[in-house]
């Protein structure tokens, strides 16, 4: 560590990355699937300044869960927004730290600031490490003085990636600072930069880089496995004029600013163009980021003639849920087929009664099912909900009638005794029993010479009933009616047997 950062960061722990390489796991051999076209597209809703002296760039945006946007720039200053562009923090670098990127940490809010550095005043390459309200936790100090990290992404389990745009490779490194290796490396071949841009981490774990001068975009696995490329130079719809910025959005769909141009394009993981974003209010586009609502902020030269950030709130496609359900008995699950129009992706929810089913939609279907015991029999209406994806679908929602009818019960009887004499009792053990449910409620038992007798089940569906048959009984061969009669959840059923009187 240079004196000068030290001095600076006296009593701060400091993290050295050079340390020997770990063991990297498997690459995944899973594709990069491509997302959904965002249908609604993004809006300019509001725009703030970072600073009026233009020489002073904005360098770097993070957005937070926390609902607050973290910028940086050349003017060495970390400043913290809320999402209507009211400055609520503001904290200083080192000097001559020359911050050129920022990220978030997924796990924990914590921001990390990747900085050039400058040998000459005794300020090396590495990663400033703060809390969101400025008090520095660490130090990621790189150990090649010529690094030249041009950004950062940090992954949900803490790997931090950095490019470096003069040795034209990423670096990735553990939560804890272990050198888990480097890919990449100059040239025009698949795998290879001519200055890596920006990395960014897709849904599913990919690594999508800009490779400014080559204009294109590479996919690799988190081990830095090469996967694909494509892009090419122009300034037609879907062609980069050296692209740098690229952040992934809500729907897992790429953006991505060209450094020679004014304008953001979205496109889908497996590089079909979507759309242009932000034309008639960006010049120069030096930062992209997104909140958790889905809205779209751009740090850079705006056509105001000002450094600063530019929010796009998403405009969502309208949908419109179907939905189908099945008869349902109760204790038993029934199926209710769900289609969201326009093959939208994303969550939908089942509410029946008091209990709620969640489920994802694939290419616009899903198939859920009512719990056996949410609803009572009767007409019933279930609401299905499609939560919508931000900046791509909107929510909506529709209900569904379904008849839920009652359980079926099966009754089962047995006798203490195949024979009685007149006067005698003998005893019936009747048990019922339905699919999903413990049935309740009374049974009756009704034979020609005894007095009918009315007896509830236990908690268990069974009963035990004892017949006394009349002195008078006549002999023979009787019939035994057995009835269940029945509760609101479940039918009513009869059993027959028979019981031989005698002398």
């Amino acid at each position: 560590m240079h004196a000068k950062l030290t001095t600076a960061l006296a009593g701060v722990a400091i993290l050295s990355l050079v340390t020997a390489p770990v063991a990297a796991a498997a690459p995944s051999d899973a594709a990069a699937g491509s997302a959904p076209a965002a249908a609604g597209g993004y809006q300019f809703e509001r725009e703030w300044t970072y600073t009026s002296y233009v020489p002073d760039a904005l360098t770097g945006a993070a957005a937070s869960p926390r609902d607050e946007v973290f910028v940086t720039g050349e003017d060495e200053k970390v400043r913290r927004y809320d999402l209507q562009g009211k400055l609520t923090k503001t904290w200083s670098l080192p000097e001559y730290s020359g911050p050129q990127a920022l990220a978030v940490d997924p796990r924990n809010g914590d921001l990390h600031v990747a900085i050039w550095g400058s040998i000459g005043y005794g300020v090396p390459n590495g990663v400033l490490v703060y809390s969101r309200d400025g008090s520095l936790l660490r130090v990621y100090d790189v150990p090649d003085d010529d690094t030249w990290a041009t950004s950062i992404a940090i992954d949900t389990d803490g790997s931090v990636y950095l490019t470096n745009a003069h040795d034209d490779r990423v670096h990735r490194f553990s939560s804890t600072g272990a050198h888990l290796g480097s890919f990449g490396g100059e040239g025009t071949a698949n795998g290879k930069f001519d200055q890596p841009g920006e990395v960014a981490i897709g849904k599913d774990g990919t690594l999508f880089v800009t490779d400014v001068g080559n204009e294109r975009v590479q996919q690799f696995t988190k081990t830095g496995t090469f996967r694909t490329a494509w892009g090419q130079g122009g300034l037609n719809d879907g062609q980069f004029s050296r692209p740098n910025e690229i952040v992934v959005g809500p729907s897992g769909n790429l953006f991505i600013a060209d450094n020679m141009t004014s304008r953001v394009q979205e496109f889908t993981p497996a590089g079909r163009y979507v759309r242009t974003v932000g034309e008639g209010y960006l010049r120069r586009n030096f930062a992209l980021t997104f909140d958790r609502h889905g809205a779209l902020y751009v740090g850079g030269y705006l056509d105001s003639l000002v450094q600063g950030v530019a929010k796009f709130a998403p405009v969502a496609a309208s949908t419109k849920v179907t939905a189908k359900a099945s008869k349902q008995t109760y204790g038993k699950r029934s199926k209710v087929t769900i289609t969201v129009s326009r093959k939208a992706t994303g969550r939908v929810t089942l509410k029946a009664g008091k209990k709620t089913v969640k489920g994802t939609l694939k290419a616009g279907k899903a198939t859920l099912y009512v719990p056996k015991k949410a609803l009572k029999p009767g007409k019933r209406t279930v609401t299905v909900r499609y939560a919508g994806v931000a900046g791509v679908f909107a929510a909506s929602s529709t209900k569904v009638k379904l008849t839920v009818a009652k359980a079926k019960p099966s009754v089962k009887v047995k006798r203490s005794k195949k024979t009685v004499k007149r006067g005698a009792k003998v005893s019936f053990t009747v048990t019922v029993k339905a699919t999903g449910t413990t049935p309740r409620g009374k049974v009756t038992v009704k034979a020609s010479g005894a007095k009918t007798r009315t007896v509830k089940l236990n908690k268990k569906g069974k009963a035990k009933v004892t017949l006394q048959f009349a002195k008078n009984a006549k002999l023979g061969k009787r019939s035994v009616k057995i009835t269940y009669r029945g509760t609101s959840l479940v039918k009513k059923a009869t059993k027959k047997t028979s019981i031989t009187v005698r002398r």
